[in-house]
């Protein structure tokens, strides 16, 4: 069947894509909550609230583990109302399994196990953070960048950082929103399998064909769950229906948007809140403990030994003030976020925040600014682009531009 369908993560692009429309069409159903995460804003679900603006998972709902006969490879957790549902949906296809309702010998689709559930985006978005200052230090070895003092750092810093955000998030915000975080970090998504994502052909003969995949589909429908059509082992918590609204309200959110506010924190302020200690962090990765630079003296040539400047955190309040601080964040979440505003509309866009955060504060800067931003302008739903992003995955290397 591998003329069908894709087996491997590095087949032809070509006959790749091509594949992935088979696959896409093989796979529809006439149930509604075999939904494509993949296409256009649905991408964004459980990520971003009613106006686009990047959440994340606040705890305030608790995480709770899934019953322990339940779990496979660990512990698997989830926001609390989402492991209720899913236990009693594991309860009713043990039940059916008893009276030979369904078929018990299917490998995933009898008895539910869980594999993968929540993944605290916080600590994805430090290994992500991670990955981008190892590979901002090999590109100022890379170019020979030798800085003295922070004023220095921050301006090889911007050339970097303005290059690479268009294709790399750097920010919190735009990392939560990008394909290099998985769903499993909105609390909110469940894998009952251990499978690799590319791999079509098992899709299709596992799930797809499985004499259970209708019975999986309404059941979980019934509970209040959609179903990835590209990951069909994925279940994902719809927070929009009756029946997982049921389960979230004895949490204290009996409607979306409780569910939304109770569960979730803007990442932006938060992230804003930690910026300078990031930067300040960066620099001193990149910072070398002395270095040797020539200058003429008196027609002379002369080598002297250069040891950078050490920072406090108050340091660097000193030298990046807070209205500094948010035009640097300003101007990297516009390099972040495709838009089809021109470059003046974009400057327009940052000059009025500035504004409003010298007269209203920074909530309220802040606030407007990721709204407008975060609008969905110019999110892609084609196949070709589909398939894209399904190759890059979670944790991809960052790979700053060659030095110039």
């Amino acid at each position: 069947m591998s003329q069908f369908y894709i087996e491997q993560n590095d087949e032809n692009a070509f006959l790749a894509y091509n594949k992935k429309i088979v696959y896409i069409g093989n796979s529809l159903s006439s149930y509604p909550n075999l939904v494509n995460f993949n296409f256009g804003e649905k991408f964004f679900y459980g990520r971003v609230d009613f106006m686009f603006r990047p959440i994340v998972y606040n705890n305030v709902i608790p995480i709770k583990y899934f019953n322990n006969n339940l779990g496979a490879g660990g512990q698997p957790e989830a926001a609390a109302f989402v492991v209720d549902a899913f236990n009693d949906l594991a309860k009713q296809f043990q039940k059916k399994m008893s009276d030979g309702s369904i078929f018990t010998t299917d490998p995933f689709l009898s008895t539910l196990k869980v594999y993968k559930a929540y993944t605290d985006p916080r600590k994805l978005y430090d290994e992500h953070i991670e990955n981008y200052i190892s590979a901002i230090k090999k590109e100022f070895v890379a170019r020979k960048i030798e800085v003295e003092n922070f004023t220095q750092f921050m301006t090889n810093f911007k050339s970097l950082i303005f290059d690479s955000a268009k294709q790399f998030p750097f920010t919190m915000p735009a990392y939560v929103k990008s394909k290099y975080c998985p769903i499993t970090a909105t609390g909110l998504a469940i894998e009952i399998a251990d499978v690799e994502y590319f791999n079509d052909e098992r899709k299709i003969q596992e799930f797809i064909n499985s004499k259970n995949w209708d019975f999986f589909l309404n059941a979980c429908n019934t509970y209040g769950f959609m179903v990835d059509q590209n990951i069909p082992w994925r279940l994902v918590a719809d927070i929009g229906s009756t029946q997982m609204l049921t389960y979230a309200a004895n949490y204290g959110a009996a409607s979306t948007s409780q569910v939304i506010s109770n569960t979730y924190d803007n990442a932006y302020y938060d992230f804003f809140n930690n910026f300078r200690s990031l930067l300040l962090r960066i620099y001193n990765r990149i910072k070398l403990p002395q270095f040797a630079q020539s200058e003429e003296c008196n027609g002379v040539q002369i080598t002297k030994f250069v040891t950078p400047r050490d920072y406090s955190l108050l340091g660097v309040i000193l030298e990046m003030p807070d209205i500094e601080l948010l035009k640097l964040y300003f101007d990297i979440r516009i390099v972040e976020e495709p838009s089809k505003y021109e470059a003046s509309e974009k400057n327009k866009i940052i000059r009025d925040c500035l504004s409003l955060y010298k007269s209203k504060g920074l909530v309220n800067s802040m606030f407007l600014f990721e709204e407008i931003i975060n609008q969905p302008f110019d999110y892609n739903g084609s196949l070709s682009y589909l398939y894209r992003q399904s190759k890059m995955n979670p944790g991809a290397t960052v790979v700053l531009s060659k030095p110039r």
